[in-house]
Protein backbone atom coordinates (compact mmCIF):
# COMPACT_ATOMS: atom_id res chain seq x y z
CA UNK A 1 0.00 0.00 0.00
CA UNK A 2 1.41 3.63 -1.00
CA UNK A 3 0.14 5.96 1.67
CA UNK A 4 -0.38 9.57 1.49
CA UNK A 5 -1.75 12.63 3.49
CA UNK A 6 -5.03 12.59 2.04
CA UNK A 7 -5.29 8.68 0.07
CA UNK A 8 -3.87 5.50 -0.22
CA UNK A 9 -3.24 3.68 -3.20
CA UNK A 10 -3.84 0.36 -2.33
CA UNK A 11 -5.29 -3.48 -4.01
CA UNK A 12 -8.47 -4.25 -3.56
CA UNK A 13 -9.09 -7.26 -1.18
CA UNK A 14 -12.52 -9.13 -0.48
CA UNK A 15 -13.91 -6.92 1.72
CA UNK A 16 -13.55 -4.07 -0.54
CA UNK A 17 -15.58 -5.86 -3.78
CA UNK A 18 -18.81 -4.90 -2.98
CA UNK A 19 -17.73 -1.51 -2.10
CA UNK A 20 -16.23 -0.89 -5.36
CA UNK A 21 -18.72 -2.54 -7.51
CA UNK A 22 -21.51 -0.45 -6.24
CA UNK A 23 -18.98 2.99 -6.44
CA UNK A 24 -18.39 1.79 -9.82
CA UNK A 25 -21.76 1.62 -11.54
CA UNK A 26 -23.53 4.87 -10.21
CA UNK A 27 -24.14 7.07 -13.07
CA UNK A 28 -22.45 9.88 -10.87
CA UNK A 29 -18.88 8.06 -11.46
CA UNK A 30 -19.04 8.66 -15.23
CA UNK A 31 -18.37 11.76 -16.79
CA UNK A 32 -18.36 13.06 -19.93
CA UNK A 33 -14.87 12.79 -19.91
CA UNK A 34 -15.20 9.35 -19.22
CA UNK A 35 -15.96 6.48 -21.76
CA UNK A 36 -18.99 4.10 -20.28
CA UNK A 37 -17.18 1.29 -19.24
CA UNK A 38 -20.45 -0.77 -17.37
CA UNK A 39 -19.34 -3.88 -16.60
CA UNK A 40 -21.89 -6.49 -14.28
CA UNK A 41 -21.05 -7.14 -10.89
CA UNK A 42 -21.07 -10.75 -12.29
CA UNK A 43 -17.96 -9.87 -14.59
CA UNK A 44 -15.90 -7.88 -12.00
CA UNK A 45 -16.33 -10.47 -9.59
CA UNK A 46 -14.91 -13.05 -11.93
CA UNK A 47 -12.52 -11.01 -12.98
CA UNK A 48 -11.30 -10.04 -9.60
CA UNK A 49 -11.24 -14.03 -8.56
CA UNK A 50 -9.12 -14.54 -11.54
CA UNK A 51 -6.20 -11.85 -11.30
CA UNK A 52 -7.20 -9.34 -8.13
CA UNK A 53 -7.45 -6.80 -10.96
CA UNK A 54 -3.69 -7.62 -11.35
CA UNK A 55 -1.83 -9.13 -13.95
CA UNK A 56 1.90 -7.71 -15.56
CA UNK A 57 0.43 -5.90 -18.08
CA UNK A 58 -2.51 -4.03 -16.31
CA UNK A 59 -3.48 -3.04 -12.18
CA UNK A 60 -6.91 -1.51 -10.79
CA UNK A 61 -6.08 -0.08 -7.57
CA UNK A 62 -8.41 1.67 -5.53
CA UNK A 63 -8.16 5.09 -3.62
CA UNK A 64 -9.29 4.97 0.12
CA UNK A 65 -9.00 7.79 2.33
CA UNK A 66 -7.64 7.91 5.59
CA UNK A 67 -10.20 6.19 7.01
CA UNK A 68 -10.47 3.64 4.54
CA UNK A 69 -13.75 5.12 3.01
CA UNK A 70 -13.09 4.08 -1.15
CA UNK A 71 -12.70 7.88 -3.17
CA UNK A 72 -11.96 6.38 -6.81
CA UNK A 73 -9.86 4.23 -8.25
CA UNK A 74 -6.64 4.32 -10.42
CA UNK A 75 -4.79 2.03 -12.95
CA UNK A 76 -1.70 1.82 -15.34
CA UNK A 77 -0.87 -0.63 -17.84
CA UNK A 78 1.42 -1.46 -20.36
CA UNK A 79 0.59 0.56 -23.89
CA UNK A 80 3.36 1.11 -26.71
CA UNK A 81 6.39 -0.53 -25.60
CA UNK A 82 7.86 -2.37 -22.65
CA UNK A 83 9.42 0.89 -21.08
CA UNK A 84 6.28 2.68 -20.93
CA UNK A 85 2.88 2.48 -18.94
CA UNK A 86 -0.32 4.71 -19.26
CA UNK A 87 -1.89 5.74 -16.03
CA UNK A 88 -5.55 6.44 -15.79
CA UNK A 89 -7.82 7.51 -13.14
CA UNK A 90 -11.32 8.65 -11.61
CA UNK A 91 -12.63 9.81 -8.55
CA UNK A 92 -16.70 8.55 -8.01
CA UNK A 93 -18.19 11.47 -6.53
CA UNK A 94 -18.41 14.92 -7.67
CA UNK A 95 -17.78 15.57 -3.46
CA UNK A 96 -14.75 14.41 -3.82
CA UNK A 97 -13.67 16.27 -6.83
CA UNK A 98 -10.84 18.93 -6.56
CA UNK A 99 -9.40 17.97 -3.23
CA UNK A 100 -6.27 16.89 -4.58
CA UNK A 101 -7.15 13.00 -3.77
CA UNK A 102 -6.44 12.09 -7.80
CA UNK A 103 -3.15 14.07 -7.71
CA UNK A 104 -1.92 12.57 -4.89
CA UNK A 105 -3.01 9.25 -5.71
CA UNK A 106 -0.82 9.99 -9.21
CA UNK A 107 2.13 11.38 -7.95
CA UNK A 108 2.25 8.10 -5.58
CA UNK A 109 1.74 5.72 -8.43
CA UNK A 110 3.97 7.08 -10.16
CA UNK A 111 6.78 7.64 -7.97
CA UNK A 112 6.52 4.12 -7.07
CA UNK A 113 6.45 2.64 -10.97
CA UNK A 114 9.95 3.98 -11.37
CA UNK A 115 11.40 3.01 -8.06
CA UNK A 116 10.01 -0.74 -8.91
CA UNK A 117 11.05 -1.22 -12.33
CA UNK A 118 14.41 -0.60 -13.70
CA UNK A 119 12.32 -0.96 -17.05
CA UNK A 120 10.36 1.72 -17.05
CA UNK A 121 11.01 4.54 -18.78
CA UNK A 122 8.13 6.65 -19.85
CA UNK A 123 4.83 7.24 -17.65
CA UNK A 124 1.76 8.90 -20.02
CA UNK A 125 -1.65 10.05 -19.00
CA UNK A 126 -4.27 10.88 -21.84
CA UNK A 127 -7.25 13.39 -21.64
CA UNK A 128 -9.43 15.13 -23.61
CA UNK A 129 -8.31 18.62 -24.51
CA UNK A 130 -11.31 19.78 -22.61
CA UNK A 131 -10.63 17.81 -19.30
CA UNK A 132 -9.67 20.71 -17.57
CA UNK A 133 -9.54 18.86 -14.17
CA UNK A 134 -8.05 15.96 -15.46
CA UNK A 135 -5.29 18.14 -16.98
CA UNK A 136 -4.88 20.31 -13.89
CA UNK A 137 -4.23 16.33 -12.13
CA UNK A 138 -1.75 15.52 -14.86
CA UNK A 139 0.42 18.80 -13.94
CA UNK A 140 -0.08 19.07 -10.09
CA UNK A 141 1.47 15.10 -10.40
CA UNK A 142 4.82 16.48 -12.26
CA UNK A 143 3.49 15.73 -15.85
CA UNK A 144 3.87 17.64 -18.93
CA UNK A 145 1.99 18.24 -22.19
CA UNK A 146 3.79 17.16 -24.95
CA UNK A 147 0.73 17.24 -27.95
CA UNK A 148 -2.38 16.88 -29.47
CA UNK A 149 -3.63 13.86 -30.58
CA UNK A 150 -6.31 14.72 -33.17
CA UNK A 151 -9.43 12.30 -32.63
CA UNK A 152 -7.59 10.13 -30.49
CA UNK A 153 -10.12 9.16 -28.32
CA UNK A 154 -14.13 7.61 -28.92
CA UNK A 155 -16.18 8.36 -25.87
CA UNK A 156 -19.69 9.02 -25.90
CA UNK A 157 -19.98 8.69 -29.30
CA UNK A 158 -18.30 11.06 -30.24
CA UNK A 159 -14.29 11.50 -31.12
CA UNK A 160 -12.21 13.31 -29.11
CA UNK A 161 -8.97 15.38 -29.18
CA UNK A 162 -6.44 14.34 -26.66
CA UNK A 163 -3.40 15.84 -24.91
CA UNK A 164 -0.52 13.90 -24.19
Amino acid sequence: MLVGVDCAVKYLCEADLARYIDLRAQPQSQSTYFPPRFKSPVALRKEFAETGFATPDYERLMIPDPEGAIKGEIVHFKTRAEYTREIGYRIFTDTDHGKGIASEAVTMLASYLFRSSFLLNRLEIFMATGNTASEKVARNAGFHKEGTLRQFAFMNGVFWDCYS
